[in-house]
């Protein structure tokens, strides 16, 4: 029985430890080629990993060299059976206020397996 015990702490120990060194900062930078695809850039952010999470503070997002708009925070938290993103304080940009008029509070996206 306690080597069982023993398994399941060293296993959970070893799942904790892997999430919290996971390089996250890359895995935002291969969202950025994806979004690259779409024709989506996003400039001018300062990304932070802190730990478990990933912040993107300050984001200039631009479609098709159009300046669309600024986000204040973007937070991510990526685990093996739950991820969360949250983008918070989203302006819309004058040139775009045509098609959206003023701002977004908060958007949040939930996945679970």
């Amino acid at each position: 029985m306690k080597r069982l015990k023993l398994m399941i702490i060293y296993t959970l120990l070893f799942i904790g430890l892997l999430l919290f060194f996971t390089p996250k900062i890359y895995c935002y930078y291969a969202l950025e080629a994806q979004l690259e695809a779409l024709n989506v850039r996003i400039a001018q952010e300062r990304v932070h990993d802190r730990g478990f999470s990933l912040v993107v503070n300050d984001g200039r997002i631009y479609y098709d060299d159009l300046y669309v708009g600024t986000f204040e925070r973007l937070s991510i938290l990526p685990l093996l059976l739950y991820n969360y993103a949250a983008v918070e304080n989203v302006s819309i940009s004058k040139e775009m206020e045509r098609f959206a008029k003023g701002t977004i509070e908060t958007v949040r996206v939930h996945h679970s397996i």
